[in-house]
């Protein structure tokens, strides 16, 4: 079965203090050899600092950008949701303000991410989304711990999803949208959304994976990213499960809560486990994964994925 509506691509970044990454985000984005028809949609989450406010006045002028400036800082879940609403394209991609799409010739020989994503999901209703390796910059380099095929077992079992899923603008909407009670693991806790909706919609839940590093994913020391803030992981879970249940009833059918959420967490994939499927799943990826690993032990350094 195919899908009906205005084919195209909506990427969407929410921003926040990311000051001249913001241009090398966008600048990655429309360096890209586009098929599709395609924009840009840049959320400013209440940036107070110069530096970013600037970049957004550039970005203004730009005709396949849309700046929305938001009044007050409530947070990327919000902002993503701003962007989700204002899109116009059947399919979406978000990206953190500070990572890239690649522009590397030899990751773009089969086309670009978004044009091989569409051509998937408008062909086959059965895919609810595609997703890719994603390579580490900046503090570090090689693939995340998301490195290989994801299956709808997968997210129930709390592996990674990582940011940059590219789905249908329709299947987040019957979803919610992403969960503005969330403030961690918010991937893992939409994917799991978008997957469960479909679910009570009576749809299947096919996963593409791509294993080209489409996704630059910037490790840096800065504080403020989400992956360096602390909360409780096992309550992001209960949240998620309470309101989207449905993968988890599927892949648990004998636990109720609270066994159900810590049978959810304990199922997430350590070092060995996570070895495993990059095995089987993304062979070729995995002497950098391991050389990446073992910098980040020797050095202390905190990995994608915990």
């Amino acid at each position: 079965m195919k899908s009906a509506g205005v084919p195209g691509i909506s990427v969407i970044l929410p921003c926040y203090q990311s000051g001249r990454l913001l241009g090398e985000a966008v600048e990655s984005i429309r360096g890209q050899p586009f098929k599709c028809a395609h924009e840009i949609i840049v959320i400013d989450d209440g940036s107070p600092d110069a530096e970013t406010r600037n970049q957004l006045d550039e970005l203004e002028r730009l005709d396949s950008v849309t700046v929305i400036r938001l009044d007050e800082h409530a947070g990327p879940q919000r902002a993503r949701n701003v962007g989700l609403r204002a899109a116009k394209f059947d399919f979406i991609l978000v990206m953190d303000s500070d990572d890239m799409l690649s522009r590397d010739s030899r990751t773009l020989r089969f086309g670009t991410y978004p044009d091989r994503a569409i051509e998937i999901l408008s062909r086959d209703l059965n895919v609810a989304f595609v997703h890719s390796t994603s390579w580490m910059i900046g503090g570090a380099s090689g693939p995340t711990d998301s490195t290989y095929p994801l299956t709808e077992r997968c997210i129930a079992e709390k592996h990674h999803a990582s940011i940059c899923i590219i789905y249908r603008r329709a299947d987040a909407l019957r979803a919610g949208l992403y969960d503005e009670r969330i403030r961690k693991w918010q991937d893992w806790s939409f994917a799991a959304g978008l997957l469960s909706s479909r679910r009570r919609a009576g749809m299947s839940n096919e996963i593409v994976f791509f294993p080209e590093a489409y996704y630059l994913y910037r490790l840096h020391e800065k504080g403020g990213r989400i992956s360096f803030s602390t909360c409780s992981e096992l309550e992001m879970v209960k949240l998620t499960v309470a309101s989207h249940p449905e993968i988890f009833k599927l892949y648990f059918p004998d636990l109720k809560s609270p066994e159900l959420e810590q049978r959810v967490l304990s199922r997430k994939p350590r070092f060995f486990r996570t070895l495993k499927f990059i095995s089987k799943g993304n062979p070729r990826a995995l002497p950098r994964w391991l050389r990446r690993r073992l910098v980040e032990r020797v050095t202390g350094g905190q990995h994608l994925g915990t």
